[in-house]
């Protein structure tokens, strides 16, 4: 009972030292110690908060510990020998680190030398590691460190949690494990080897052992379930080992996402070793759709595959490709072999669309395509005698697509009918290069193209599309009964789009022509013969006249003003003496030829001439296209014979309103002002003043100016 009674009391002797340790040892004087400690070891300056001691487990703890560029830690607990911290030294036995974020980087000014303290075990609580632009979140682990290493560790990358427990003896650098079993998600495998940390590189061999693909958390919309096995041999750098063995999935099943059926694949084989790996032909179908392939994966960057499927869904092979930037369906036939580089291979083989209602990124309406053959050669796809429909389009011919990164097309197409409003809304504008700028070249025949309410009718030219700017060059189309050649540029960049036009116009019905461009209507009639430099950038249905800047150069022969009689109005001015016989409320005339220079609309002119039967006229000033207003002084000569026939020297209005040359034509100044619908024609009493002064031969010089325009043309029958 003595002895008993003597155990107790060294019992409690000991626990009441252990109790007493705060009060005979302050945790302040390690501070120094062990800052020093762990700055000789992490080679980085090392700052903490509060420091005690705790006595269940004996420990001293820190809190707020911050290693700089390095880690933050919420608490540590340094846990020490007992007797060596009573003499007032620290031994470190284990570490205890909560909630550490680390953010890793290399430090140049670390040693491999520093002096790391000697640990019997490490545990770790709800850490986190950001490295790489990598994250890796709640993790814990719990090691015992010395001769061997061993332990568990897990943690979790997104969503897939990974649990490791291991065996390994180190030997300055070299990690020899006889036990390295992992876990991920429901997938099993099993390591055993070296690993070199010296030289990056591993040495060993590893087995997965049959594991459901189900317990990979993925994440996709896409599900996948089956059975994985493999056992591979791994040797080389880590980062890129050699590999050497089989690897087999089973029973592969996908469902979810854009599959309209789940996706089922015969059992995949792989072979692999350290030059290659190759799979044994397999086939992945959905539905109805079958696709058969096989493929061989060269240095692990080099791409020799086979790839068929006959009357497929486009749905599922985009759905099994899992190309998010297309969607579509209808159906394929493909025979296709891929090989070079891995990310760009080389495709060659055949195959054919049929009713296909394809959405792409970098076009707004679908495109539908009712038939086409496809060819693969040299880095190229064409679609020969393709049928297709963008909106209300209807097009035939082929197109040629090099470079899929940044898309090039060469075409040759032909087209019911088109509108510069419609290619507007076909390109939608870019987010934030949500879609790869595309080049097309070739040659267009359209059937009708609308511009507003202008219309080309069996226009055909040379285009070149980059950048957003259409260039059609050659032009030619016909245009009212004429036609039109040269060439445009389209900038679709712009909002609203501006057109520049370098135009020849032959013969083209000139009534129709103002009508579909300008706000004018019933003006003038005949056959119009121009060559234009034009530019202009109307809204959807607003008039061209709005926007039109350029100069036109032009002529009519023979044609019509509609709304006046311009010979009764010239009587009116100069009171001739015999009525004329010009019936209805119109203007004939033999010709009309000129040229404007134009600026929003406005057009300026300084030799608009004008031929009617014994008669010829000058116009200069400007007309408003868009208000149709005037602002013009016209300088009429009349010929002998007409002169004479209207009264001569005799009219009420001679001297007042007109004057006679020498060779007894008359010559009446006038203005013109109101509308071209309406004008208004008045005497000009200064252009009389001024030919009065200048009576003579000046004024014969500038009436055989205006007459000569016109020799050689016949008369108006």
């Amino acid at each position: 009972m003595k002895r008993f009674r003597v155990i107790g009391g060294v019992f409690l002797a000991l626990a009441g030292l252990v109790f007493a340790l705060p009060y005979i040892v302050s945790a302040e004087r390690f501070r120094p110690l062990i800052q020093s400690q762990l700055q000789s070891a992490l080679g980085r300056p090392v700052e903490f908060g509060e420091l005690n001691l705790r006595i269940i487990p004996l420990a001293l703890r820190a809190t707020n510990l911050k290693i700089e560029g390095l880690a933050t830690v919420d608490t540590i607990d340094v846990h020490a020998r007992i007797l060596p911290l009573l003499q007032g030294n620290v031994e470190v036995d284990s570490l205890t680190l909560t909630r550490p974020v680390v953010t890793y980087k290399s430090n140049p000014n670390s040693s491999k030398n520093s002096e790391i303290p000697t640990l019997n075990s490490l545990r770790i609580i709800d850490g986190r590691l950001i490295t790489g632009g990598s994250e890796y979140a709640n993790i814990d682990a719990d090691l015992s460190l010395g001769n061997q290493t061993s332990g568990t560790i897990s943690w979790e990358n997104g969503t897939l949690p990974v649990k490791l427990a291991f065996a390994a003896v180190n030997n300055n650098g070299l990690w020899n494990f006889s036990r390295l079993d992992a876990v991920m998600g429901k997938v099993t495998a099993a390591f055993t080897g070296t690993v070199d940390t010296n030289s990056s590189t591993v040495n060993g061999g590893l087995q997965i052992k049959p594991s459901p693909l189900a317990g990979l958390p993925v994440k996709s919309e896409y599900k996948p379930s089956g059975t994985v096995t493999a056992d591979v041999k791994v040797s080389g750098p880590y980062k890129e080992p050699a590999l050497s063995g089989t690897a087999q999935i089973a029973n592969l099943e996908v469902t979810g996402g854009k599959l309209s059926q789940p996706l089922r694949a015969s059992a995949l084989h792989l072979d692999l070793t350290p030059e290659s790996i190759a799979a044994k032909p397999f086939s992945l179908q959905v539905g109805p759709t079958l696709v058969q392939a096989v493929f061989r994966l060269k240095n692990y960057k080099i791409i020799d595959a086979d790839i068929s499927t006959k009357d497929a869904s486009i749905r599922d092979l985009l759905a099994i490709a899992q190309t998010n930037t297309v969607t579509g369906t209808g159906t394929a036939t493909l025979n296709v072999h891929a090989a070079g580089s891995v990310d760009k291979p080389q495709l060659s083989g055949s195959g054919s669309l049929s009713n296909a209602d394809l959405h792409l990124p970098a076009l707004n309406p679908n495109l539908k395509i009712d038939s086409a053959q496809i060819k693969f050669e040299a880095g190229s796809a064409t679609l020969d005698n393709a049928v297709f429909h963008i909106g209300k389009s209807n097009w035939q011919g082929s197109i040629k697509a090099h470079n899929f990164t940044h898309p090039q097309l060469a075409v040759s197409l032909k087209a019911d009918q088109l509108s510069h409003t419609d290619i507007q809304s076909w390109l939608p504008p870019s987010k934030g290069g949500d879609s790869a700028p595309v080049t097309i070249t070739g040659d267009i025949t359209i059937g009708k193209f609308l511009l507003n309410d202008l219309a080309l009718d069996n226009a055909k030219a040379s285009l070149t599309f980059r950048d957003k700017v259409l260039t059609l060059d050659p032009l030619s189309a016909s245009v009212y009964g004429g036609r039109l050649a040269g060439s445009a540029i389209v900038n679709l960049k712009a909002q609203p789009a501006v057109f520049q036009l370098n135009t020849h116009l032959d013969k083209i019905e000139s009534e129709q022509l103002l009508a579909a461009t300008t706000p004018l209507r019933k003006i003038v009639s005949g056959p119009l013969t121009a060559d234009a430099q034009l530019q202009f950038s109307p809204k959807p249905g607003e008039d061209f006249a709005r926007t039109l800047d350029g100069a036109i150069n032009f002529q009519l022969t023979p044609g019509k003003l509609i709304p006046v009689n311009l010979l009764g109005e010239l009587g009116a001015i100069a009171k001739f003496l015999k009525p004329l016989n010009a019936a209805g409320s119109a203007t004939s005339f033999l010709g009309m030829k000129g040229q404007f220079q134009i600026k929003n609309g406005a057009a300026e002119t300084k030799d608009l001439r004008l031929e009617l039967d014994r008669a010829a006229a000058l116009f200069t000033g400007s007309v408003n296209l868009v208000d149709q207003s005037l602002n013009l002084r016209m300088m009429t000569t009349l010929n002998k014979e007409f002169s004479d026939e209207v009264g001569g020297t005799k009219i009420g209005g001679f001297l007042s309103a007109a004057l006679a040359s020498p060779k007894g034509e008359l010559l009446i100044p006038s203005l013109v002002r109101g509308t071209l619908s309406k004008p208004l024609f008045a005497p000009d009493p200064v252009t009389l003043a001024k030919m009065k002064l200048n009576q003579g031969s000046n004024i014969q010089e500038n009436v055989q100016g205006i007459l000569d325009l016109f020799k050689g043309k016949k008369k108006q029958p």
